[in-house]
């Protein structure tokens, strides 16, 4: 299987969140018509955010079952979750710019991500360089790297959620 076949299920359902996101507010409404469009926009961002946020989560669980010897995945397969997880890594990027403090819908985002952005960046950026580094182990099969290639992009996750995720 091709690397692109193993995401485009994924980038397809990310394709379709990212329509929601497309709300667009026009000039010529009223105000309650424009605060009631933003407030949806805002809606909208959340849950595209939470979407790309699940979907690395789902990624990080297969790969916690091969750190667990609870399933037995092949270095390709690893690859190709590593993959995945760093194009969500620059999904993620986009999914978190927009403010949504106006949200009605429940999230787990705190404040500081905006407010602390440059911060919140680097983690971003950590979890990228984690995600290649496990791609190119696992690329390489170079499995006594892998478990610990793994537990390191567990850490970059762990470590940005601590900061800037509500329990």
């Amino acid at each position: 299987m091709k690397r692109i076949d193993a995401i485009l299920p994924m980038v397809a359902a990310i394709i379709a969140a990212g329509c929601v996101v497309g709300v667009q507010v026009q000039a010529s409404e009223s105000d309650s018509q424009v605060r009631a469009l933003e407030e949806s926009q805002e809606d909208a961002n959340v849950l595209y955010r939470q979407k790309v946020m699940a979907t690395i989560g789902a990624l990080m669980k297969g790969l916690g079952c091969v750190l667990k010897k609870e399933c037995a995945l092949d270095d390709k397969a690893v690859a190709q979750s590593a993959e995945a997880i760093l194009f969500m890594t620059e999904l993620s990027d986009t999914a978190f710019k927009a403010k949504t403090e106006g949200a009605t819908v429940k999230q787990t985002t705190r404040p500081e991500v905006w407010s602390e952005w440059n911060k919140f960046k680097v983690g971003l950026d950590s979890m990228s360089s984690a995600a290649k580094e496990l791609l190119e182990v696992s690329s390489k099969k170079k499995g006594k790297y892998i478990d610990s290639s793994i537990k390191n992009l567990s850490k970059t996750c762990k470590s940005c959620h601590d900061m800037f995720r509500t329990k």
